[in-house]
């Protein structure tokens, strides 16, 4: 499922897999998700990927076939060289009984049986992390809809019990490994670490990559209300988002932590989930957390529209400014302050980002020209 380091393990197949006895199938990019729903989704048109406009919807079927090429032929040359083939793609994690079927039945036309990997996150956890990336990068500023329990956003989209049992139906309980994405269970050597050994793989001497790395409270406060308050009902373009983000990075802070009343509403049903889940697929998702401070947690969408007297003095002294006036400051105010610094944000972080898209640019056609040597 997302948000379980699936971008940290993806990165080092991609770029750090050294052992031979395994080949991964990345299509050319690091996530996979992108061409395992173009192949197999019932409706790929409506995955973010071609609603965001980063692949043309127009241009799906020649793409859809280009993938299903370059599946075979990767397939082939890792029988080939006898490796065992790696598909990674979080979003596969909503894929329907149907879709999971023809993802089964597509590899056994190969010759492959596939064995699944799964990690599964606290929901508690899954909701924070997820409600950071959405509010980061895609402008949402509905706290209520964000943080739903119920309905297409809440529990009933990530049944755990029920998405693996789904799994286990398709490609067998056997061949179904389910991995709890926990500080207890993963320890100090990371997600890579355990994924490596859980399948076998060689990791010696990798270096375990943090994909996306928290930001403060504070931060996220600064973020919701400019996408609450400012002329941006969308999206920033990308350059603008990320040199935002990256300046609020640097921020100081408590992380963002929800009260334990958000989830009261679902509180049984969760431990009915964790109880199922160590009985039918041995994993263990309890994990105590550390008591929350006064002030610390987010039990309302009041705690994410104000901003903190330190917050703002960071705000100010980051840009070389005097401090924001007139406190307390109110949501609004923070927006229009931050939407009037924009273009120097930008003009500060972004050589750093075009650095930072060489770079995967220059990684994306190393896998291509690694590629084109390994095709038979």
């Amino acid at each position: 499922m997302a948000k379980t380091g699936s971008t940290s393990i993806q990165t080092f197949l991609s770029d750090g897999l050294t052992d031979r006895r395994f080949r991964y199938l990345g299509f050319g990019q690091t996530n996979g998700s992108n061409a395992l729903c173009t192949l197999f989704a019932d409706h790929p048109e409506q995955f973010w990927c071609y609603r965001s406009g980063q692949l043309k919807a127009r241009r799906l079927t020649h793409f859809r076939a280009a993938c299903d090429q370059r599946l075979r032929r990767d397939l082939q040359a890792a029988r080939s060289a006898g490796a065992c083939p790696i598909l990674s793609g979080e979003e596969c994690w909503r894929f329907s009984r149907e879709e999971l079927i023809r993802v089964r039945e597509r590899l056994r036309e190969e010759g492959y049986a596939a064995q699944i990997v799964v990690y599964l996150r606290p929901y508690a956890q899954w909701l924070e992390s997820g409600f950071q990336q959405w509010v980061q990068w895609e402008g949402a500023c509905d706290f209520s809809a964000l943080t739903a329990v119920s309905g297409r956003g809440g529990i009933g989209r990530f049944n755990y019990v029920g998405r693996l049992q789904v799994l286990a139906d398709v490609f067998g309980h056997s061949q179904l490994l389910a991995r709890p994405f926990t500080r207890a269970a993963l320890g100090a050597s990371g997600v890579v670490s355990d994924f490596c050994a859980t399948v076998g793989i060689d990791g010696a001497g990798h270096r375990e990559p943090r994909a996306n790395p928290s930001l403060a409270l504070d931060a996220i406060r600064v973020l919701y209300a400019l996408n609450t308050h400012s002329r941006r009902q969308r999206p920033w373009s990308l350059p603008a988002t990320g040199a935002l983000v990256r300046h609020l990075a640097a921020m100081p802070g408590v992380p963002l932590r929800f009260c334990p009343s958000l989830l009261a509403p679902i509180a049984g049903e969760l431990e009915h989930q964790h109880r199922q889940l160590r009985e039918r697929f041995g994993v263990d998702l309890g994990e105590p957390l550390a008591p929350l401070a006064a002030g610390e947690g987010v039990a309302c969408e009041a705690d994410l529209l104000r901003c903190s007297p330190a917050a703002l003095a960071w705000l100010a002294a980051s840009l070389g400014e005097e401090r924001i006036a007139a406190e307390p400051v109110s949501s609004e105010a923070v927006a229009a302050w931050v939407e009037l610094r924009r273009r120097r944000l930008l003009r500060r972080h972004g050589p750093a980002l075009v650095r930072e898209r060489l770079g995967q640019a220059w990684h994306q056609q190393r896998r291509r020209w690694r590629w084109v040597r390994r095709r038979p």
